[in-house]
């Protein structure tokens, strides 16, 4: 089997991306997306660093507490400001397939981006890049157990779903 060097594979999903351009430009924040696109180098050599929203680094402190949480208005309110810094959970996503056609052409272009960078995983070790990354990547998966968890609470109470 023959192996493909990765600017081959960037270059057809590039050619997949554009090809559906029209159809992904009716549901993308093209400028958010370029933009991400366009930070993935400065991120890789540590220039730029995302830092954890406030609310996830405080819920990697407790994040089954049900501590002022005593109402379905409140789990509702918990729920939301989670969806506000994590963005959509799966079942919002089901319901907007274009939700998801967003999420696929952005990774799909930093993918393509970040294929550029030669020795791009040592660059980042040594740059303290990964780390970073690696911390971000547990308060954001922090997070979404948190929601899950509150919204397992919440219809266990019988509250109104959200999202």
């Amino acid at each position: 089997m023959r192996s493909r060097s990765p600017i081959s594979i960037s270059s057809a999903v590039l050619g997949l991306l554009l090809a559906k351009a029209p159809v992904l430009a009716q549901g993308i924040d093209l400028e958010r997306t370029a933009e991400a696109m366009a930070r993935q180098p400065a991120k890789d050599v540590g220039l730029l660093r995302e830092e954890a929203a406030p609310l996830l680094l405080e819920a990697k402190k407790a994040p089954y507490s049900l501590k002022g949480l005593k109402n379905c208005s409140q789990l509702s309110a918990a729920i939301a400001e989670l969806d506000a810094v994590l963005g959509p959970d799966l079942d919002a996503l089901e319901a907007d397939s274009g939700a998801l056609t967003t999420r696929l052409a952005k990774e799909g272009g930093t993918s393509l981006v970040a294929s550029l960078i030669p020795f791009r995983g040592l660059v980042r070790e040594v740059t303290g890049a990964a780390d970073a990354d690696r911390k971000l990547r547990a308060a954001v998966t922090t997070g979404i157990a948190r929601r899950a968890f509150l919204k397992g609470v919440a219809a266990g109470r019988g509250c109104k779903p959200t999202g």
